[in-house]
């Protein structure tokens, strides 16, 4: 029975590989994937109030979220840049799809709020390389509190 058990022992360790994990973003020669995200604002000529909620989100063909980050109390001052801010990684996905995705911004002002800004995207990769996104002035306020930006136009060379 002893023999019996040890045997059984011995082939699920040899079939399960030594219990070391293999997948795309551990194997060399596979896709290389997203590891991290991060955004930062140029704030134009009317900068963010404290009392404006910003929330930052990646999105794979606008509807599924990949990751996200909020901003809550924190005034952006006009003619000023942001600190960059990481977004959470909640899917990951693989550096050839990126132009599938979307960067959505959406503020919640306390009242009336103004931000125009100039986005830039950050991803950084698996394979230890990054990519910049950017984007031209945009103005959000209470009446237009979101936009959605392309990632597969905005790349920066």
């Amino acid at each position: 029975m002893r023999t019996c058990t040890v045997i059984i022992a011995a082939l699920a360790v040899a079939t399960s590989g030594c219990g070391g994990r293999t997948g795309r973003a551990y194997a060399p020669g596979f896709a290389p994937m997203v590891t991290g995200a991060s955004a930062s604002f140029f704030n134009g000529s009317d900068g963010k109030d404290d009392d404006t909620a910003v929330t930052v989100e990646l999105l794979r063909r606008g509807v599924e979220l990949s990751a996200e980050t909020r901003s809550i109390g924190t005034h952006w001052a006009h003619d000023t840049t942001t600190a960059p801010l990481a977004l959470s990684m909640i899917r990951a996905f693989r550096k050839s799809d990126v132009g599938d995705y979307q960067l959505r911004i959406r503020i919640t002002p306390n009242g009336r709020d103004t931000w125009e800004l100039t986005p830039k995207l950050t991803l950084s990769y698996s394979d230890s390389t990054f990519e910049n996104f950017a984007w031209s002035a945009i103005r959000l306020d209470e009446k237009r509190p979101e936009v959605t930006l392309s990632l597969s136009m905005a790349r920066i060379p």
